[in-house]
């Protein structure tokens, strides 16, 4: 039954705009009038697809709340979520009226408003933005979010639930093309996650952060205002970076480390470099032992081409 009536949804949709505009047309009488309401309809669908789908989504807005669900329709509060959910994948890949949507201030509003978003709406989104569960998003005035960029506020889990949490952008901050901004993050202002940054769940970003091209942040990272972090750079679980610190290129800071000034950073820096060049030097000597007779139980082995071939 359930799924039957969520199945109405782009029915009721579609049809009742559809409807609406033939059955007007089939009662006015003058040709004139009838042109008019012709060279109108593509207005009037895309207001009344937009009306009908808004409130419909409605009926399921209280079931946007921060949490986790069981992923089953025959959980009421996950069947809301759907009565929500619907209406807004449709408009959100339909994109011609969409890009309209975003593109007009009235529709914008509209529709912003319609489906539960309080915030403010000054802000610069594309129609490949992927963004949703708008009851429990914030994004301030001046942000601005990237094509392709994926601003995602539920993630599904393999225990066959949904987490759902909210992401806030502060003021004239950026989320650049392709970055992926996890549930539960919230940015500051004035602080830019640069393209193809990858960002976890419930990760902290002060104000003033920058953080450079194609760096992972792992879940729990907190990132104080005015640091940098630069590109390809891996923050692990729940490491903290401090006011004003920067992380080096190509760094990874491992789980739990804690970086709260730049002098901290920097011996942290000098002891990887020392670790790595130590096992550098240990492998460089094992491989040198081997290559004299294998002493020291490295065995360098000829790839055979047609052996690799046959066992794959």
């Amino acid at each position: 039954m359930r799924s039957a009536i969520l199945g109405l949804i782009p029915v009721l949709s579609f049809g009742l705009p559809i409807a609406a505009i033939v059955v007007t047309y089939e009662l006015m009488t003058p040709q004139w009038l009838r042109l008019t309401w012709l060279v109108l309809s593509p207005v009037i669908f895309i207001v009344g697809f937009l009306v009908v789908a808004g409130l419909i989504s409605r009926a399921g807005l209280s079931a946007i709340k921060n949490g986790r669900i069981e992923r089953t329709v025959k959980n009421w509060k996950y069947f809301k979520r759907r009565l929500h959910a619907g209406p807004w994948t449709m408009l959100y890949y339909f994109k011609p009226v969409y890009h309209l949507v975003l593109s007009i201030k009235p529709l914008r509003w509209l529709a912003f408003r319609l489906f539960g978003y309080k915030g403010d709406l000054d802000f610069t989104i594309y129609p490949d933005t992927w963004f949703r569960d708008l009851p429990v998003m914030k994004i301030s005035s001046g942000a601005y979010l990237s094509n392709n960029s994926s601003i995602a506020p539920n993630i599904c889990l393999m225990d066959g639930t949904i987490l759902v949490d909210g992401i806030r952008v502060g003021k004239n901050s950026v989320v650049g093309h392709g970055a992926l901004i996890g549930p539960g993050t919230r940015i500051g202002e004035n602080s830019e996650i640069a393209t193809k940054v990858t960002s976890g769940i419930r990760v902290r970003v002060g104000n003033d952060v920058k953080v450079h091209e194609v760096t992972g942040i792992q879940h729990g990272v907190v990132i104080e205002d005015g640091a940098t972090i630069e590109a390809v750079s891996l923050l692990g679980l729940r490491s903290r970076i401090g006011k004003g610190v920067r992380v080096k290129e190509g760094s990874h800071i491992h789980s739990g480390v804690r970086l709260r000034t730049q002098q901290e950073a920097d011996e942290y820096y000098s002891e990887e470099t020392g670790a790595l060049t130590r096992k550098r030097t240990l492998l460089s000597e094992q491989l040198e032992e081997a290559l004299k007779g294998g002493r020291s139980g490295i065995t360098l082995e000829t790839v055979d081409p047609e052996k690799v071939a046959s066992e794959t």
